[in-house]
């Protein structure tokens, strides 16, 4: 369970290979099910552990299609008998802004 610890994990080699910064900070509780999620080559964007008041959720990017998100699910089930939110990551325009320029 969660005692609101974090852990500095590195980042796997294939994991966002333009990045500079190659640590990130995962939810101690939730650490062993990131790393076996990243052995199965299972991109993360972001993990949260639910802190005692939500489910732990996970972030992947919009290009997993059901039955790979379905793989993830069955994957995590395995190793946690908790239930996980899963999201995915995607662009939506929410406002369009018109901005007109004017020279002084």
């Amino acid at each position: 369970m969660c005692n609101k610890q974090q852990k500095i994990l590195n980042m796997p080699e294939w994991l966002d290979k333009g990045k500079e910064n190659r640590t990130v900070c995962v939810d101690e509780c939730i650490v062993d099910q990131i790393m076996i999620l990243w052995s199965n080559k299972i991109e993360t964007l972001g993990c949260c552990c639910g802190h005692n008041k939500n489910k732990p959720s996970l972030i992947i990017e919009e290009r997993y299609k059901n039955k790979e998100i379905i793989n993830i699910a069955k994957i995590i089930e395995k190793h946690d008998e908790r239930q996980w939110d899963i999201y995915q990551w995607g662009l939506k325009k929410v406002k369009t802004t018109q901005c007109k320029y004017t020279k002084e």
